[in-house]
């Protein structure tokens, strides 16, 4: 009997990017940055997709780790769709543009000719003016690194569009209460536009998987950080307040003020995570502060790059 050849079947390869772009991107990273004022690209690391041809579902559930999937080369007329939904080691995490839950898809069509050998790879980016493309693209990118704490089994969320529930002027905040990281607007501002506020909020989410932790602190040592009241009853000096120089964010709490000292390990574990997401951990790090700081020379506008300490007391009596 003659030996059997076995033709390999010709392919589509489809490699899926998220599309992003930050207002406050300082450059000198090495995941997700990009020069400022342009598109940068994060691989779509175990998204959920479907793939279309001539109206037939091909594929469907969450590409591999480098966000790509293959079918069968047939001529035909494709759908390449991703939802922002990623899950991998049984942890998901999924974003919505506000609390609706209604899913925002993303298309990419085209008609291919078939293939008769091999394989043929295409790449395809998405973008979201929603903001929701940013996010995911930071969920898969912290979802594809172990050393970003998300927790198997475990299920993150988070709004694109909206506020902290019942917080007053929080734009941006991980809720306890609903399990669920916001990023809403201040002064017209989009909290999912600014990195370091995404990366911020989502360290305080991954240490509540963690630790149980933060639940909903209490910044107003002494009356010294009260966001809402200018004057305020704090006796600390200028420098160790938020108020009057903090206005793009809330004034409850900010880099140079004078917290408890639980609340200031909890910031001060989100600023960490912000950096360790989004700098080369072999490389001197960026970190973008993403509020106003006061200074003697005067008040310097966010974002601030590598914040350098000053000798100024502002610890607990």
């Amino acid at each position: 009997m003659a030996p059997v050849t076995v033709q390999a079947q010709s392919t589509y390869e489809f490699c899926n990017f998220w599309q992003y772009t930050w207002n406050d991107d300082p450059g000198n990273q090495d995941f997700l940055s990009h020069p400022g004022a342009t598109f940068g690209n994060g691989p779509a690391n175990h998204t959920w997709h479907n793939i279309w041809r001539d109206g037939q579902l091909l594929s469907s559930g969450y590409m591999d780790d480098s966000g790509c999937v293959e079918t069968p080369a047939v001529a035909g007329d494709y759908i390449v769709r991703l939802y922002p939904a990623v899950s991998k080691d049984s942890t998901t995490f999924w974003i919505w543009s506000n609390d609706g839950e209604s899913w925002e898809v993303f298309d990419a069509t085209g008609t291919l000719p078939g293939l008769s050998s091999g394989t043929q790879t295409f790449t395809v980016w998405y973008g979201s003016n929603t903001g929701v493309g940013d996010m995911t693209a930071v969920a898969a990118n912290a979802n594809n690194r172990p050393e970003m704490g998300l927790v198997s089994g475990e299920h993150y969320k988070a709004y694109v569009d909206k506020n902290c529930p019942g917080t007053g002027n929080f734009s941006g905040c991980y809720s306890s209460d609903n399990g669920a990281l916001y990023l809403g607007s201040h002064n017209g501002q989009r909290r999912i536009w600014t990195k370091h506020v995404v990366g911020h909020e989502l360290g305080h989410m991954v240490s509540s998987h963690l630790a149980g932790g933060p639940q909903n602190g209490y910044y107003e040592a002494d009356g010294c950080t009260d966001g809402y009241v200018w004057p305020d009853t704090c006796n600390q000096p200028q420098e160790c307040q938020c108020n009057p120089h903090v206005v793009s964010s809330n004034g409850v709490h900010c880099l140079q003020s004078r917290e408890y000292m639980n609340d200031a390990a909890q910031e001060g574990w989100a600023h960490f995570y912000a950096t360790a997401l989004f700098n080369d951990s072999t490389s001197p790090g960026s970190f973008t502060y993403y509020k106003e700081f006061d200074t003697y020379g005067g008040v310097i506008e966010p974002p601030m790059l590598n914040y350098v300490s000053r000798n100024i007391s502002c610890a607990l009596a």
